[in-house]
């Protein structure tokens, strides 16, 4: 855990992680000896709480900040819960077309070069592709 925490910068509020992080912002950490890699909000989530995460669990962020691993802003919860979230603290970066909905959804591209056309995030993008949001399309 040493190792952990030499890459974690705690200010007032958030613990920002400064190692590698996702394209998204998120902390990105190399576990030894496995060298697998780990989101740092759900790993330090998991050691917390002492709780094995299921893949559709999700840990969200009360502070919004995407690389912040301080336990206190850390939640358990799932695609609803973190898009209601999003939806009630109006930080959706802008509102999608149903046309761009459904580009995005008949779309070859990656994630990633979708979120780039249509500025939202790559989360935003799998949610539109798997039917979590915009469900009615």
């Amino acid at each position: 855990m040493d190792r952990f925490w030499a890459k974690v910068k705690k200010t007032k509020t958030c613990w920002i992680w400064t190692g590698a992080t996702t394209r998204d912002g998120y902390g990105s950490y190399l576990l030894y000896p496995s060298r697998k890699v780990v989101n740092t909000h759900r790993y330090i989530f998991e050691k917390t709480n002492n709780i094995q995460l299921q893949s559709n669990q999700l840990v969200c962020h009360s502070c919004d900040t995407p690389s912040c691993v301080n336990p206190a802003h850390l939640w358990l919860g799932d695609s609803n819960a973190n898009t209601a979230d999003m939806v009630s603290k109006k930080r959706q970066a802008h509102k999608l077309t149903e046309k761009q909905v459904k580009e995005i959804r008949d779309s070859n591209l990656s994630s990633y070069k979708l979120a780039d056309i249509y500025g939202c995030s790559k989360t935003n993008i799998n949610n539109i592709k798997n039917k979590i949001v915009w469900k009615w399309l």
